[in-house]
């Protein structure tokens, strides 16, 4: 392919990859694509329209960019790194730590956070937006703290005085 073909470049890729601190294998993971993509991607960048990934590229630096021009608005960068390494490294940790507002959110929302990890991240920024104009507050608790807790579930429930999200 010519070098206009490249929809994405490698920089790019490499910059999120830096930025949020992930492995190339969390980076696959966080993409929903195979570890040769990814590596592919690394090195030559993204060549030609690979369904909706450029999109969803777009979506995250857009995502840094808001937590980085209007942090206070909006959310920091590190707790916008933080929510992307907890849905790549213990997904389900994130489900469970959005259970608890099932009713606030609808009946089939959590299901989304089931889907590749990028749509999982966005959907979360944005069931943590709509609960913090509601007045309630979710924080996305580091696993390691989680799974020293004896009781997982209630550590979930517990309200949380830190201005984490």
């Amino acid at each position: 392919m010519e070098e206009r073909d490249i929809l994405v470049p490698a920089e790019v890729i490499r910059k999120i990859q830096k930025d949020f601190e992930l492995d190339k294998y969390e980076l696959a993971t966080l993409f929903g694509i195979s570890l040769r993509s990814i590596q592919d991607w690394l090195k030559s960048g993204i060549k030609g329209e690979r369904g909706l990934n450029v999109a969803m590229i777009d979506c995250l630096l857009t995502l840094q960019l808001l937590s980085e021009k209007d942090p206070e608005q909006f959310i920091t960068f590190k707790q916008l790194k933080g929510l992307v390494q907890r849905v790549v490294r213990e997904p389900s940790l994130v489900f469970f730590q959005f259970a608890p507002y099932e009713d606030d959110l609808g009946p089939v929302a959590l299901l989304c956070l089931k889907h590749p990890k990028l749509s999982s991240v966005f959907m979360a920024m944005i069931f943590l937006l709509y609960l913090r104009v509601k007045g309630k507050r979710v924080k996305l608790s580091d696993a390691p703290k989680v799974l020293n807790e004896q009781n997982v579930f209630q550590f979930f429930m517990r309200p949380s005085d830190e201005d984490e999200q």
